[in-house]
C-alpha cells in the first residue's frame, strides 16, 4: 500500500469511528478531497483536502465551511505541512482532524462510536490509565486501545522500531518476572 493511500485509508476509518460517511474525490492524481458527510443530512459536513508530492504532503480540514487552522491560535496558517520522513507529523494533523470530528459529531448530537463507548469502558476498568506518549511508554508498558482487543506488552524491539502507539492507553508496568509468574498460574 502506498503512502497515499494509507494516509486517505486512515483518514476515512478515522470519519467511519465518528459514524460519518467519507467520500474521496480525486481531483487530479495526488491532489483532492475526502468529503466527511452525514446520511441524514444533505451536503459535506467537512472537508480534508490533500496534496502529496514528492517529498511532502500538504493537508487543510474545513468544518462545516470554515477553515481550522493547522495550530491553536493561529489564525494565518491553514495547512498541514508534513514531511514523508517526519514520524510524528501526520500524527500531529490526525490528533487535530480527531479532535474537529469530535467536536462536529457532539455539536450534531451523533451517538458515541463503538470506540469510543469501549475507551470509557477502560477508563471505568483502569482509572489510572493514560494516554500512551513517548514519554510514559518504555520496555515492559502494558497497553490498551480499547476493550475489544487484547492487551500488549511493549518489547525493547517495539521501541527501537519505533512503533506508533497513537491512541493506546498504558494501564501498567509489567516485569519479566510477572509474564513468568502469570504464565505458570495457568
Amino acid at each position: 500500500m502506498t503512502l497515499q493511500k494509507k494516509y486517505i485509508s486512515h483518514i476515512c476509518t478515522l470519519a467511519s469511528n465518528y459514524s460519518f460517511t467519507p467520500v474521496q474525490n480525486e481531483v487530479h492524481g495526488n491532489t483532492g478531497f475526502i468529503s466527511i458527510e452525514l446520511e441524514k443530512v444533505m451536503g459535506s459536513q467537512a472537508k480534508i483536502g490533500y496534496n502529496f508530492q514528492d517529498s511532502k504532503v500538504t493537508f487543510a480540514i474545513s468544518i462545516q465551511g470554515e477553515r481550522v487552522p493547522s495550530q491553536d491560535g493561529k489564525t494565518d496558517y491553514f495547512d498541514f505541512l508534513i514531511k514523508y520522513d517526519d514520524v510524528n507529523g501526520f500524527g500531529e494533523f490526525e490528533d487535530r482532524l480527531h479532535a474537529e470530528l469530535a467536536a462536529l459529531s457532539s455539536t450534531l448530537g451523533l451517538q458515541e462510536s463503538p470506540h469510543e463507548k469501549s475507551v470509557k469502558e477502560l477508563l471505568l476498568h483502569y482509572p489510572k490509565a493514560e494516554l500512551a506518549t513517548k514519554d510514559n511508554v518504555k520496555k515492559g508498558s502494558v497497553l490498551c486501545n480499547d476493550l475489544r482487543c487484547g492487551l500488549m506488552i511493549v518489547t525493547q524491539e517495539m521501541l527501537d522500531f519505533g512503533s506508533d502507539f497513537q491512541y493506546f492507553y498504558v494501564i501498567g508496568h509489567a516485569t519479566m518476572q510477572d509474564l513468568i509468574d502469570d504464565s505458570q498460574s495457568q
